[in-house]
């Protein structure tokens, strides 16, 4: 029988009853849910097929939510977690589960949810795009507790709490990522100035590691030193990231730099959003490309474009982009990095892709293809307008099954087709999946 840590009750609540419930399905987060109980009962860490004794820990109408407390008989697809704060940390919340029978459980979650909430009688689902696992993670931020003197901790913070899980290596960073928590630790824990330590980014590239430290006040002078020493020794950049948002470089062995597909590279500094999964990125580079089938003189739109994860691959593919992105530094990186490797057929633009004006505007002229990668907030200004158009393939690569949902909606009911899906494992061991759907246009408008 497998047990499981769970917090202690709070004084002030009452303990609930414990049942024994058998799980039946696994829902689009990962939880378990036992839906033959009135009212349904989502169990975290509780797997399809399994025998468990649950601790309701709240109940409303409809549904209850509950606190495992051991498995009476655990399923072939239950794995033991590779980390050994994975019951504390807050980074990874499904490593006892086999990550191939997650996806595809997952996944039924999904179809099920779109085929009640969008009419779907069939969902074009295609191959999921896995990558390279468990150590995955290219980009990450480690937190800091220097408040107690006599012991500094470096690490990530506790699942349900800001309490931090103190770490010296991570299995789903990169190694060359992980292996810097421990010396940055020691380093660290040695300084008077440690305190003013706010967090701290890794970034890994190609050809080099990026350290940038967010600071709550000044360093000394002796503790930029022992930065620039720490560079040198390390063979990686170091940067300070001051409160008022300006960067200093300490140290920059070379520009660190991000493969895309061929030939083509990212530039992104600490703060800019890169796909943490370099192998899953490029395999959805790929995909998208695919699905597309573009042809040279093709005009497209890349909305909520970032530096130009897509927008670079469809450039030399197209004969013009436009590119729009609500932040203006990394329309300004992603612009420089463009011109920088000969590609000009870009129209980049800043700005917010919830105003309708702008994107009525930014539409005006003829658009064989729209690709969209909002955040979880999902593009219903966008997916509205787009939706009444004439363009004739849409790619939405989505990190929200739900506001895709809401998304989604728009285009069916204006005539477009849901042609292909898949899932894209971006996060492996969480509870984030991404997706990518290409629709088009059925009829003319």
């Amino acid at each position: 029988m497998v047990k499981f840590y769970s917090p202690k009750q709070s004084k002030n609540r009452p303990v609930q009853e414990i049942k024994t419930l058998t799980i039946d399905a696994l829902d689009a987060h990962g939880q378990g849910v036992c839906k033959r109980h009135q009212p349904v009962v989502f169990v975290e860490g509780a797997l399809p097929g399994e025998e468990c004794k649950v601790q309701i820990t709240s109940s409303q109408k409809n549904y209850a939510q509950a606190t495992l407390k051991s498995v009476m008989q655990p399923v072939k697809a239950r794995t033991e977690p590779f980390c050994p704060v994975y019951e504390h940390c807050g980074g990874c919340q499904l490593q006892h589960v086999e990550s191939s029978a997650a996806l595809k459980w997952r996944q039924q979650a999904i179809g099920d949810y779109w085929r009640k909430h969008l009419a779907l009688s069939d969902i074009p689902w295609q191959a999921p795009i896995t990558g390279s696992k468990p150590a995955y993670r290219r980009k990450t931020r480690l937190a800091v507790d220097a408040r107690n003197p006599e012991k500094f901790k470096l690490g990530f913070r506790q699942q349900g709490s800001k309490k931090i899980v103190e770490i010296d290596h991570c299995p789903v960073l990169l190694d060359s990522l992980s292996a810097l928590i421990k010396p940055l630790t020691n380093l660290l824990s040695t300084h008077p100035s440690r305190a003013n330590v706010g967090h701290i980014t890794l970034l890994a590239g190609e050809n080099i590691a990026l350290v940038q430290i967010k600071l709550i006040r000044q360093l000394s002078n002796h503790f930029k030193g022992a930065l620039i020493a720490f560079a040198n020794d390390h063979k990686v950049n170091v940067s300070l990231e001051y409160s008022q948002g300006n960067v200093e470089t300490l140290v920059e062995h070379e520009p660190l730099y991000c493969q895309l597909d061929g030939s083509l590279y990212l530039t992104p500094g600490a703060n800019d959003f890169v796909q943490v999964n370099d192998s899953v990125n490029r395999k959805m580079i790929d995909q998208a490309i695919d699905w597309l089938d573009l042809n040279p003189t093709d005009a497209v739109a890349d909305l909520f474009c970032g530096l130009g994860n897509f927008t670079l691959p469809l450039a030399k593919r197209v004969k013009h982009v436009l590119a729009i992105e609500g932040v203006a530094e990394m329309v300004q990186r992603g612009q420089l990095n463009a011109r920088n490797q000969g590609i000009n057929n870009i129209q980049w633009q800043h700005g917010d892709l919830t105003e309708t004006s702008l994107i009525v505007s930014a539409l005006d002229k003829k658009f064989d293809a729209v690709v969209l990668d909002p955040s979880r907030e999902g593009a219903r200004e966008v997916c509205s307008i787009i939706s009444q158009s004439t363009i004739q393939k849409i790619l939405y690569v989505s990190c929200n099954p739900t506001t895709f949902a809401r998304d989604a909606a728009l285009f069916l009911q204006q005539g477009y087709r849901m042609d292909k899906i898949s899932l894209i494992e971006m996060f492996p061991f969480t509870k984030h999946l991404e997706i990518m759907s290409l629709f088009t246009l059925q009829k003319s408008k």
